[in-house]
């Protein structure tokens, strides 16, 4: 007489053999689950605000390397001092200079931009300075950055 063995788990369960998960089990899983998703959303936050960050520098560096750009291309009113202006003063400069620094002002947050050229007609740097406010993260203080770029004419 053949006789099939038994399925396994089926049939009564032995009293101190209980299968299955228990409630404590599901609990800890679900608690370390959460931490590691709480984790990964941090990681999320402060991935994007260093993108944000980046993207406002490489944007500075874009502006003061077009200002560069113009002094080097008009280096008779660069060495004449048509472009010097103070980041603390709005105004001075000619019409390129104000355009340049409405641009900075409209694209970087609290944006102000200001250039120095020193030297004779044999020998000029200019130095082009742009700074920005970066905003901090929640519950913290936005704080001042800036990038400075210089070139002989």
């Amino acid at each position: 007489m053949n006789t099939m063995p038994d399925a396994v788990g089926v049939g009564p369960v032995p009293a101190g053999r209980a299968r299955g998960f228990s409630l404590i089990e599901v609990l800890v899983t679900l608690f370390i689950l959460a931490f590691g998703l709480l984790g990964l959303a941090t990681t999320q936050i402060h991935a994007l605000h260093a993108q944000r960050r980046a993207e406002a520098e490489a944007l500075a560096v874009r502006h003061a390397a077009n200002m560069l750009e113009r002094l080097r291309l008009n280096r008779r009113d660069a060495l004449a001092g048509a472009f010097d202006s103070s980041c603390d003063s709005g105004g001075g400069g000619g019409s390129g200079l104000r355009a340049w620094r409405r641009v900075v002002a409209d694209t970087l947050p609290d944006g102000k931009g200001c250039v120095t050229v020193t030297g004779d007609t044999t020998l000029a740097t200019a130095r082009v300075e742009v700074q920005w406010r970066e905003r901090g993260d929640a519950g913290s203080e936005s704080r001042q950055s800036h990038i400075s770029l210089s070139t002989r004419l």
